[in-house]
Parts: C-alpha cells; sequence; structure tokens
C-alpha cells in the first residue's frame, strides 16, 4: 500500500490548492526531489503529493483513491526511469496516460529526449488527450 507525504510553499495548508504528484525512481528522489518543488513554488501555490517509499508497489485501488484527482504529474526522466524497473514508469506514468492526467517530465540528462518519446510515447507537457495544465 502506498504513504503518500505532501509538501507545500511555506509548509501551507493544501486546502484548495492544485494537487500535483512527484515520482521518479526510487534512487532519484533525494537528487531531484526539494530541486523541483523549489522551482515549481517560485511560481504556483500548489500542493506537491509523493510517495514517502518510492519503490512502494502500487494496487488499482491506491492508484484510483490517491492518483485520480491530481491535476498533473511531474516526473523527473534519467536514464534509471526510462531502463531500470521501477513503479514510478511501469505502474504511475502509466495510471496518468490512461487517464489523461498531464505529466511534466523533466530531461535530468541529455540526450532523453529521444529514448523516452519511444518507451513512453510523445506526451510533450499534456497527458493523453494533448489539453495543456494551465493552473501548475
Amino acid at each position: 500500500m502506498a504513504k503518500l507525504a505532501y509538501k507545500t510553499r511555506g509548509n501551507s495548508s493544501p486546502q484548495g490548492k492544485e494537487r500535483v504528484f512527484f515520482t521518479c525512481h526510487p534512487k532519484d528522489m533525494e537528487p531531484y526531489f526539494d530541486a523541483v518543488c523549489g522551482e515549481i513554488f517560485k511560481t504556483q501555490n500548489c500542493v506537491i503529493w509523493y510517495d514517502c517509499d518510492p519503490g512502494n508497489s502500487w494496487t488499482a485501488e491506491d492508484l484510483e483513491l490517491e492518483l485520480s484527482r491530481v491535476q498533473l504529474f511531474v516526473i523527473p526522466v534519467t536514464a534509471r526511469f526510462l531502463y531500470e524497473k521501477n513503479s514510478a514508469h511501469e505502474i504511475l506514468f502509466r495510471f496518468a496516460m490512461e487517464h489523461h492526467i498531464p505529466v511534466l517530465p523533466l530531461m535530468q540528462e541529455s540526450g532523453l529526449e529521444s529514448d523516452f518519446n519511444r518507451n513512453c510515447g510523445e506526451c510533450g507537457l499534456a497527458g493523453g488527450d494533448g489539453e495543456a495544465f494551465a493552473d501548475v
């Protein structure tokens, strides 16, 4: 079962804020989470949800219960995300695409764009329906 936590600008209440979900390869959490959150909070007053243990397994019930109300997935894309077995790529990214939740892929290493498009499809800044996320 997934255990989620959240981060907000200035540790404010998450009530009424747009919901963003940060996911990545488990080894990418430490180097990227705080930096990505900091960049988002410079311009957006949202709540960023994340899995406290990115190696957790997710059930279908967890996905629906926890992530169906998220407006945007943010994913730092690394070679590990693309090529190593991990739930961020195999389960969470797929959930976002299947539910037409926009995905913001953040390329963290040069030369991954083509491999990302080949392995994940050309989602750009939006989910499967091509509709851009306006508020975050």
